[in-house]
């Protein structure tokens, strides 16, 4: 990955009021709630870890990052040593695990990664997994789906909230959002130089 940012405009983006009040209708996280939230160092956990962090209007939550390293990159240690900094700077504790080989696929580094998470939920006796999944991963979601024949099940996309514990609570926040609050807030994030590469189905439908 390479680290990313954007010129910031000197003004509190919509997205800093929205989202204590999209927190606030779920009504699921409550004060002192401990929080596992999963941070690969991109601009969608980056952007929910400094909303988690900063944002006022929110109940106290005792937040802590999570970075799995799928080891599909040569260079993904390099994402840990960043992630570390970023956790640093902002005094959040950062938990890491890393795949025991290269994973065969994408579902298979999905699948190790979540499993490193139910595992640290469970061992930090957390309240709720939140991940960085945003409106344009829900329309992707739906589009793959399709073209894989999904049924009408599937065509329900990505589920705010499912258990074990794992909220979602970007799901209505669109990318441009997200690159405009991290402009504006100055949240500097990483680029996955694989979410270029056509080889992955989902690539190809963005």
């Amino acid at each position: 990955m390479g680290i990313s940012s954007l010129p910031g405009e000197g003004q509190e983006p919509t997205l800093a009021r929205r989202f204590p009040l999209i927190v606030a209708d779920d009504g699921i996280l409550f004060p002192g709630d401990r929080l596992v939230v999963a941070l690969s160092g991109g601009v969608d956990s980056s952007v929910l870890l400094h909303l988690l962090r900063f944002s006022q209007g929110l109940p106290p939550f005792e937040l802590l990052a999570a970075h799995f390293d799928h080891r599909m990159r040569q260079d993904s240690r390099n994402d840990l040593l960043w992630v570390k900094g970023l956790c640093q700077a902002w005094s959040v504790p950062l938990l890491t695990g890393e795949a025991s080989g290269r994973p065969e696929s994408e579902e298979d580094a999905r699948d190790q990664r979540y499993t490193f998470l139910f595992a640290t939920k469970e061992r930090e006796k957390a309240s709720w997994i939140l991940t960085g999944h945003q409106a344009d991963d829900q329309a992707e979601t739906v589009l793959f789906r399709v073209f894989r024949g999904t049924g009408l099940r599937g065509l329900a996309g990505i589920p705010r909230q499912r258990s074990p514990g794992v909220y979602r609570p970007l799901l209505e926040v669109s990318r441009p959002e997200l690159l405009a609050y991290a402009g504006r807030m100055g949240v500097r994030f990483l680029e996955d130089s694989s979410n270029r590469s056509l080889a992955a189905a989902r690539n190809r439908i963005r």
